[in-house]
């Protein structure tokens, strides 16, 4: 790829091309290289605006070679209802952190949201009491992304005590893991 080439990914391509699973995977392996003291420590940015906000995540990690990535997103809570559209929305890129030449620019929502699953994966398999039986859900794991086997994958125990700001929200994230978990 030389510096004029720039790959656009949209979200129906990040869709096909990353699951949860190598999310896990993934993340695992860059929580180890950051507890080992072989990453950089991220930085986060944030700026208020009337009716929202955008935060800009920024980190460096040397793999095959070293990539300097950055996700800025925009946070507006009455999007769905005054718009029509999305919470959150925001661009990730990716750079090569050598040359300082972008390599990707791609859509924020599918990837925050696989590792957001994926982080919560990891903390459950290395944080969760043993003896763990019952896991709660607060917030903005996704019941689509987190399926209830990564819990019982990760630390052994059921999800099914979502907290969420809505109150249909909550019922029908709980319904679905429930389902789901017994399905299994």
């Amino acid at each position: 790829m030389n510096s004029e080439e720039i790959l656009v990914l949209t979200p129906p391509e990040i869709q096909s091309l990353l699951t949860i699973d190598e999310c896990i995977v993934t993340v695992e392996h860059a929580f180890r290289l950051y507890g080992e003291g072989k990453a950089a420590a991220p930085a986060v940015l944030s700026m208020h605006t009337r009716d929202g906000g955008f935060h800009v995540k920024l980190g460096l990690l040397e793999l095959s070679r070293p990539y300097f990535g950055t996700k800025v997103n925009g946070n507006f809570a009455e999007n769905p209802k005054r718009f029509g559209l999305p919470t959150i929305q925001g661009v990730l890129i990716l750079c090569d952190a050598e040359k300082g030449s972008p390599l990707a620019v791609m859509d924020s929502r599918d990837i925050t949201s696989l590792r957001t699953g994926a982080a919560t994966a990891v903390a459950a398999k290395y944080l969760a009491r043993q003896d763990s039986r019952t896991a709660t859900i607060v917030a903005a794991v996704s019941k689509d992304v987190f399926k209830p086997r990564h819990f019982r994958e990760s630390a052994g125990c059921k999800p099914c005590l979502p907290m969420t700001r809505s109150k249909s929200r909550h019922w029908t994230l709980r319904e679905t893991l429930q389902k789901t978990w017994e399905s299994r």
